[in-house]
């Protein structure tokens, strides 16, 4: 619309604006007039307005409001959202009524507002889940930490059982030889020193006696050199069977030649 041109005048007194649907109808009419009026925009511009309106609410301490009063609250921002994007001035278009005239935040004759209720739950679950995730690291600092420095690893219960046992309790079952070149009364009663000295001996003899367990590479060869007969095998087992099939061949081509 040309600059010059005189805008038209619209009586806004007419118009219901506590009602949604009335106050909207007229709203088109009057930025359509204006040239200002373009679906998409006003679209995305009715979004923005929706979340700015949901962002301001908390900070009030308003945690429930009407439907009446939301959607009120959001048209009015759109209005002056539009005109500012279109340049032109809000004192020449104001909002049309007064603010008394805008609906209580408790006026639930509407019901509630769904889409405030939605964004809060919407933005409580954000808010958690950021806290999750900031205090994750931390739980997994404190776990590596268990470990008290300077000290050495707690040994198994049935390790260290085993390093306390003393190596007599081990030789007690053993039985005595006898020297038979000896009178058997001066070998009845071995003294003391004697038997610690067998006990002693008899210990270091079944520790040293005792077979060392193979290591990994040796047990890894004998699975090895099995896995490779069995494979070898396998292969024979398979020439056989080709052979098999070969002669059954010779054996169909020949009777085909009989016919």
């Amino acid at each position: 619309m040309a600059p010059n041109q005189e805008q038209p005048v619209f009586d806004h007194s007419k118009v219901d604006f506590t009602k949604v649907g009335p106050r909207r109808v007229h709203m088109e009419k009057v930025f359509r007039h204006l040239g200002l009026w373009n679906p998409d925009q006003v679209k995305a511009i009715r979004e923005n307005c929706e979340e700015d309106v949901c962002a301001k609410l908390p900070s009030k301490g308003f945690l429930q409001v009407g439907q009446a009063y939301f959607e009120y609250f959001v048209d009015k921002k759109v209005w002056y959202s539009i005109l500012g994007n279109g340049n032109v001035s809000r004192d020449d278009h104001p909002w049309p009524v007064p603010v008394s005239d805008m609906p209580p935040r408790k006026d639930f004759s509407e019901g509630v507002s769904r889409f405030y209720q939605g964004w809060l739950l919407r933005d409580a679950s954000i808010q958690e889940s950021q806290g999750h995730s900031a205090k994750s690291p931390k739980s997994e600092d404190s776990s590596k930490d268990t470990a008290t420095p300077g000290l050495a690893p707690t040994q198994p219960a049935s390790i260290a059982e085993t390093s306390q046992k003393s190596p007599a309790v081990a030789t007690e079952t053993v039985a005595v030889k006898y020297d038979p070149s000896l009178p058997f009364a001066l070998q009845a009663k071995p003294t003391v020193a004697t038997k610690a000295t067998r006990k002693s001996s008899v210990a270091f003899k079944t520790v040293s006696e005792k077979p060392p367990s193979p290591p990994n590479s040796q047990l890894m060869s004998t699975q090895l050199t099995r896995s490779v007969g069995e494979v070898e095998a396998l292969r024979e087992e398979l020439a056989g069977l080709k052979e098999q099939f070969r002669k059954q061949q010779r054996d169909i081509e020949r009777l085909k030649r009989t016919r």
